[in-house]
């Protein structure tokens, strides 16, 4: 059978198929589904390299997309992928939710709400930087990074800071497919979003090709011509006059009848709206089994296969401390140690100046040189989406340095982690006493999914990175104040990584609970009453600690963070004083008249 006639006889069982699921799921915007087939079929059919057999492969090409409408198209080709059984499929269209077996498969989408829409440029920018980093150890490593947008996610502002940082940086393998199908809102589209989307991503070192008849046989044109160019490539797809109409007749408002009309118009005449013609699954799995031939006879170069054996297990015992200096300091340094020996590791920041205490990340990673350290500017919205790409590639660990004024940017994708994978490292620098951001630190409190540390001194500093790297699955923040480390007696990395724990045990006395900084005032004032002093700057398996919590008092600097499940008494240092002197003496006082009153 000529390609051109396969061709369509594919989109339009992908379409019929996609479509039922969507109405099965009850969807009221098909247009993603009508536009996206051809697209899906021309690259899944035509381009998309992926191994099978081994879902690990760091030389699979990737596919990114955040829209929740071109789900079911998703599926689909998961399904002519032999990637999803038949049943798994058929159990999918009744229900949307069903967990399935294709799980390790999914790497390059993370499940999601439209609440995390524009989350996809950073993702996809993190396999493209480790597809350019590999590619420096084995130049086998040549795979692609096709993101998939739509108008919505070009409107996010992640979405132009990610195009920006590829365009600077000259991410060649990333080939952006732009569904301009101008009918994905209940208004015309250009009326909301009228700039020239050419001169912008032109402007921006972007190559730019367009495709205006919407055909598929010119988007397989279009991307084979987009995997020969050494640039990013922004690949526009326009929709054919059919799928706007389809868009007039069936908005919001179509019926099982109506989904029978229009398939009565396309070449899928089968009576079952599920069914896959043979033809069709034929052509897929003949493309795979070629592509699966030819995999046979790479293998990974010796430089390649150390890296991706590369796993982090650290014991921090080789890095002395910076005396008279800050956390801050003492981390960069950890952090240079640490990067001095796992080459797999990179670091994140939007601020320059880190990146100078960390000598051994060999500059700054560009086009032109082999450093480890990925500084965006004020990139704020892409910097933990582009981490979390990172860390879902291969073998590479990510460590993020951001101001906690810039929380507010992070949010969303935190709250994406949940659903991924990934594991990152987030150091969350607190330049000054900012009381309005306590809010945000009980967010992070909140989320179960991430581990929320706060060293008080350097053997919990020690203790919260050997915490991240050996003890736990999960992503961690470690809270810094940019302040003097002041050392208390006592502390132990070793129990810091095991959860909360006494720094100083007195029998039947009450408890003075503290984390972070705010343990020197907590164990300033245990030593005045003579009490006992618990840490809880990891508060992970709270619940394992055998300590009577009516007997006990939180003491934390801002009134929102009181955790009324740890201790029955709270105080809240700022409730009582003026931290912004930080006069130890004076805090203290304060506290211990509070505490003779309660």
């Amino acid at each position: 059978m000529k390609n051109k006639k396969i061709d369509q006889i594919a989109i339009d069982n992908i379409k019929i198929n996609s479509l039922n699921m969507a109405f099965s799921w009850k969807y009221s915007d098909f247009s993603s589904i009508m536009s996206g087939a051809k697209i899906f079929h021309a690259l899944f059919g035509y381009f998309f390299n992926i191994n099978r057999k081994n879902n690990s492969d760091v030389n699979r090409d990737r596919f990114v997309f955040f829209n929740p409408n071109i789900l079911p198209l998703f599926y689909e080709i998961l399904r002519l992928y032999s990637l999803i059984s038949e049943n798994e499929y058929l159990n999918l269209i009744s229900n949307r939710n069903q967990n399935i077996s294709y799980s390790n498969w999914t790497l390059d989408w993370i499940k999601s709400g439209e609440i995390f829409l524009g989350i996809s440029g950073g993702f996809a920018l993190g396999n493209t930087i480790a597809q350019n980093y590999l590619n420096r150890l084995d130049k086998n490593i040549n795979h692609f990074t096709y993101w998939y947008v739509t108008e919505r996610e070009l409107q996010e502002g992640s979405t132009q800071e990610a195009l920006a940082y590829a365009g600077t940086h000259n991410l060649r393998q990333l080939i952006v497919i732009y569904d301009a199908n101008e009918i994905e809102y209940t208004v015309d589209s250009k009326s909301i979003n009228p700039e020239n989307i050419a001169k912008k991503v032109e402007s921006m070192n972007f190559k730019y090709i367009e495709v205006s008849n919407g055909q598929c046989r010119s988007i397989i044109k279009a991307i084979k011509k987009a995997q020969k160019i050494n640039q990013p490539v922004f690949i526009k797809i326009l929709s054919p006059q059919s799928e706007q109409l389809f868009k007039k007749n069936f908005d919001n408002s179509i019926t099982h009848e109506k989904l029978e009309e229009f398939k009565d118009k396309t070449s899928f005449q089968k009576t079952n709206l599920s069914d896959l013609y043979s033809e069709v699954v034929e052509f897929y799995e003949n493309r795979l089994q070629k592509i699966e031939n030819k995999i046979k006879t790479f293998s990974n170069s010796n430089n390649l296969q150390i890296f991706l054996k590369n796993n982090i297990r650290e014991n921090i015992n080789d890095v002395e401390e910076f005396k008279e200096k800050t956390y801050i300091e003492n981390a960069l340094k950890i952090i240079n140690n640490l990067c001095d020996k796992y080459k797999n590791l990179l670091v994140l920041s939007n601020d320059i100046s880190y990146f100078q205490n960390i000598k051994s990340l060999n500059g700054i990673f560009a086009s032109n040189n082999l450093g480890r350290g990925i500084f965006l500017g004020n990139r704020e919205f892409t910097m933990i989406n582009m981490a979390m790409g990172l860390g879902l590639h291969s073998s590479i660990e990510t460590i993020v340095i951001v101001d906690i004024n810039y929380l507010g940017y992070l949010l969303p994708t935190l709250q994406v982690l949940k659903y991924s994978n990934a594991k990152i490292l987030i150091l969350l620098i607190n330049n000054r006493n900012n009381f309005s951001l306590s809010n945000e630190l009980k967010i992070l409190y909140s989320y179960d999914h991430i581990n929320l540390l706060r060293p008080c001194d350097f053997n919990e500093l020690k203790g919260a990175f050997e915490f991240h790297f050996n003890h736990t699955k999960k992503s961690s923040i470690i809270y810094l104040k940019n302040k003097e480390i002041k050392e208390i007696k006592d502390t132990s990395k070793v129990e810091f990584e095991d959860g909360p724990y006494y720094i100083r045990k007195i029998s039947q006395t009450t408890n003075i609970i503290a984390a972070g900084s705010d343990l020197r005032i907590a164990e300033i004032i245990a030593r005045r009453l003579n009490s006992s002093i618990i840490s809880i700057s990891n508060i992970e398996n709270i619940e394992s600690l055998n300590y009577d919590r009516n007997n006990s008092i939180l003491i934390e600097s801002y009134e929102a963070l009181s955790h009324e499940k740890i201790a029955k008494y709270n105080i809240a240092l700022n409730k009582f004083c003026n931290l912004e002197k930080n006069d130890e003496e004076y805090i203290v006082e304060k506290v211990l008249t509070s505490i003779v009153k309660k």
